[in-house]
Order: C-alpha cells, then structure tokens, then sequence
C-alpha cells in the first residue's frame, strides 16, 4: 500500500474505529469494523480506498446469517454517500494530506452517527429489518432510499429467509415464489439451478418436511465459519466490557474469557446467558471475573445465574442482551 494512503489509515483507525468500538464493534479486517447483533444480523463498515488516488469512501451493510452467505456480501446495504444523499450520489473524500483527512474523517464521523447507526439499530433482528423494509401508505420504506436492499432474485432469496426466521412462513413461501420468477426466465445455468433451489426449499416448507428452526440454525452456523465469526460475541457483550474496563489489558483478558465460553463444551447452559451472567457478577473486577473461572463457574454455571439474577433483582436469566 502506496505510503500516501497512511493519512486516510491513520483517520480510520484513530477516528473512525476509536468512535465505533463502543458500540460493539470489533476489527473484522484492516479495512473493516463489524459487530455480531443479538438477532444474529452481521453489521459492517468497510473502508473503500480509491486505487490510484488518495481518496476514499465507505460500504455500509448488514448480512442476516441466518441467509446465504458463502462470502461477504454487501447488500442489504449501501454506500455511505447514496445514504446520505437518499441513493443519489456517490461521495469520495480527500485524504491526500494531514488537514484534507482530518477534515475528511470528521465530516465522514457525523454522518455514521446520523445515518449508519441508526440504520444499524434499526435492523439487529429480522422482524426489525422487516418492520425497515416494508412500505408505508405512501410507498415509501423507513430508510426511502437510502438502503440498496438487494439483488434482483436474490433480494427475495434473503427475504424469504428473514420472513422464515420471524415466523412469517407464508410471507416467506411468496417470497420464494417470486424469486423462482425472476431466476427461471433467466436461461444461464447459474440462475436455473438457482430457481431449483428456490422451488426445492417451498416444496420442503409446504410439505411440512423441514424442520425450520433446525435449518435456520445451521444456516447460521455455516455462515459464520465463511465468515470467520465462530469465536465472536454479540455486540452487547463487547459493548459492556468497553463499559466496564477503561484499562485495554483488562478489556483484552475479559473478551478472551467470555469468547472461550463459545467453545466450551462442558456448560450446561446458553454460552452468552452465562457471558452476560459474568458480567454482573464480577463488574469491573477482572481478578473476580478470573476467579469465576478458575473455580469452573463456582462449581455450576447456574451458581453463576443466580447470583446474577440477585444482583440485577431480576427473575429472569439474563439472556436477553444489554442494551446497545
């Protein structure tokens, strides 16, 4: 990488990445920051350098895991200047010296803030990316056109997933139907084994064969092993570290106990109702978050569970996530 794009790495990583981490985010990449939602939605920012001159923009996307996902697909999503200007235009910002980038990044920080995260914080689970995508009275969604939300064909292929995993079967069935459309007048062969497979999966659902909440699971355990997301957390389980750890050793050492939690195969219990149980439990106590493990939870992960339900004076347990 040309020495000249060091303004433009050094305001994404100073600037953009330091306003980000607290929101759940982690480093994905050297160019891009995501965050794992409780609704198992992937959030991502991604630096896009222009190749032959110093400027840049930004990708902005979520991916549901529980759709395909054989790579990093950038839609529902778009980029970050047609949000801005409502689909118009694409904006490149000048990083070509210490004052353009700095200014650059500065103006590039307020629109995250305006329009990225609360698109983000609007779509953490599928009944919220539906509730953004559907039409108003005026035809218009909530995010008008703001939000390129996918491929033709495809477009329904994710959407008849995200109405699977909101409960919405018959809407997902329609979806599938219209997505069988579109790929088989297409005669290349890529489109026509596409149209199968749409036509296979509302056969499987129709008949009542497939098991739906198994086939969504695995659908999310497959995406995150292609994209490399198995040991990560869900967002507000890292935003409460950042919350809780101001001393970046300890918020290290704290996310690689929880994380380890994920690969745990002793537990008896949910993997992040106990990571959130820890958290109450031990606050801002690393050595007590230590201790927890050492002694193998107290002796029972539910040990954990209660004296967190204790703390919180909630009869619940815990498994629904902090706020973020």
């Amino acid at each position: 990488m040309s020495d000249k794009k060091k303004y433009i790495n050094n305001g994404w990583k100073s600037i953009v990445e330091t306003a980000l981490l607290p929101y759940g985010f982690r480093v994905y990449d050297k160019n891009t920051l995501g965050r794992l939602t409780h609704g198992d939605i992937f959030q991502c920012v991604i630096l896009n350098k222009h190749r032959h001159i110093e400027t840049f923009t930004f990708d902005v996307a979520i991916r549901p895991l529980f759709c395909d996902n054989n790579t990093l697909t950038l839609r529902p999503g778009n980029r970050l200047g047609r949000m801005v200007t409502n689909g118009k235009l694409d904006t490149w910002w000048n990083g070509e010296n210490i004052e353009e980038a700095e200014k650059s990044f500065s103006e590039v920080l307020q629109h995250i803030k305006n329009y990225v995260l609360p698109f983000f914080n609007n779509t953490r689970t599928s009944e919220e990316i539906l509730q953004a995508y559907k039409k108003n009275f005026l035809g218009q969604r909530r995010f008008k056109n703001q939000i390129e939300w996918g491929t033709s064909g495809y477009d329904h292929f994710d959407f008849a997933h995200i109405y699977l995993q909101s409960g919405e079967v018959k809407k997902s069935i329609e979806e599938l139907e219209k997505c069988y459309s579109v790929c088989s007048e297409d005669e290349r062969d890529w489109s026509q084994d596409f149209a199968k497979q749409c036509l296979q999966l509302k056969q499987q659902i129709q008949s009542e064969e497939l098991a739906i909440e198994t086939y969504l699971r695995k659908k999310v355990k497959k995406s995150k092993e292609n994209l490399k997301l198995e040991n990560w957390l869900p967002a507000d389980i890292y935003r409460r570290i950042h919350e809780l750890f101001g001393n970046p050793t300890e918020k290290k050492k704290a996310e690689k106990m929880l994380e380890s939690l994920l690969t745990d195969e002793r537990l008896n219990v949910s993997a992040l109702q106990l990571a959130r149980c820890v958290l109450v439990v031990a606050g801002t106590n690393i050595n007590e978050m230590q201790k927890i493990f050492d002694t193998t939870f107290y002796g029972d992960p539910r040990d954990v569970m209660m004296m967190a339900a204790g703390v919180t004076k909630n009869k619940g347990d815990l498994s629904e996530p902090f706020d973020y």
